[in-house]
């Protein structure tokens, strides 16, 4: 399926938090974390190396590129020596100086996929995304069951708007990350944005229930469920989940006038018709063509016998209909 790319509010700091952690592998914090490399002794480029992690140490990194350089001159067969140089210009941003190198690490040392997600987060930041997901699929069939990998592969996808892909992917990260509420609300935004199927909604709905469990307040996750809420079949304890969060999300953005609207939808589905009528009273000032909104309002003042309020309403409509027709918007 192809349609638009998800865009989230926390898509970039996910993305950020990415680039971080690649930065923090490609590196080598003093920590001692290294990429999983056999290293071959007495290599023309290890001593190279060695100075440049000394240096990285230290917190000279002019010291470790300069090394590191050496490294890839006296052994261009040394990928360790490309890896961390990488490194140094990811964390500088310096995005075409990092991609020569992270390419000819993963060329070097095909096998690890600490090297291919790397090379993904960097094809991303130079716009090519055609490599950037041969690089996150590899890193992905290396590395199933990191979630970062996955999650990169999942925005990959987003970004090529292989929304199916991506979907599955950021199913993937949620169930092996399922603390992590970016990609379960990543996921919930697409299940949102495709074809509604009614198991694909009520798995979210499941998912973000125990999230939320945890995590009232969090209005992101709130505003997701009460949309899946929603398109779900109704039922007294799914309407009354689905106005709580409807009123979290309200409570955090409270000019989202589709989350009036939705918040309209519940009262009228609870049987709530006043409720109902000032929830969509406030959606349509924010929407005064939404003829949608009007219908929905017509079936409340109907039900508490304010026939004069839902014949001002249908005439409302009529006159929208007829300007549209005549080619005014």
């Amino acid at each position: 399926m192809e349609t638009k790319e998800i865009r989230s509010k926390r898509t970039k700091p996910t993305q950020t938090k990415l680039i971080a952690a690649v930065c923090a592998v490609a590196i080598c914090a003093a920590a001692g974390s290294v990429y999983v490399t056999t290293r071959q002794e007495h290599r023309a480029g290890e001593a190279a190396y060695e100075r440049g992690m000394e240096a990285l140490k230290s917190g000279d990194a002019l010291g470790a590129e300069t090394a590191f350089l050496d490294g890839t001159r006296q052994d261009p067969n040394f990928a360790p020596c490309f890896s961390q140089l990488g490194g140094i210009y990811l964390r500088r941003r310096e995005y075409d100086k990092a991609l020569p190198v992270c390419k000819r690490a993963a060329e070097l040392a095909p096998d690890d996929g600490n090297f291919w997600l790397v090379l993904s987060t960097v094809d991303v930041e130079v716009h090519d995304l055609q490599e950037a997901e041969v690089a996150a699929q590899r890193a992905a069939t290396l590395m199933p069951k990191d979630p970062d990998v996955i999650g990169q592969l999942a925005s990959v996808e987003n970004k090529l708007k292989h929304n199916d892909n991506a979907y599955d992917a950021y199913r993937k990260a949620h169930e092996l990350q399922p603390d992590n509420p970016d990609y379960l609300i990543t996921l919930a935004r697409y299940g949102l944005s495709m074809t509604h199927d009614v198991d694909q909604l009520t798995y979210q709905e499941r998912e973000l229930g125990k999230y939320l469990q945890a995590h009232p307040t969090d209005a992101d996750a709130a505003k997701v469920m009460e949309q899946t809420v929603v398109r779900l079949p109704p039922t007294p304890e799914r309407l009354a989940n689905g106005v709580k969060y409807a009123l979290v999300t309200k409570a955090a953005y409270p000019r989202d006038a589709d989350v009036d609207a939705d918040l309209g939808q519940l009262y009228q589905s609870s049987n709530h018709p006043l409720d109902a009528i000032a929830a969509y009273t406030v959606a349509l000032a924010a929407k005064p063509t939404s003829t949608h909104i009007m219908q929905s309002m017509m079936v409340c003042y109907l039900k508490i016998g304010r026939r004069d309020r839902a014949e001002e309403l249908s005439k409302r409509i009529q006159k929208l209909s007829q300007m549209k027709a005549n080619g005014h918007s």
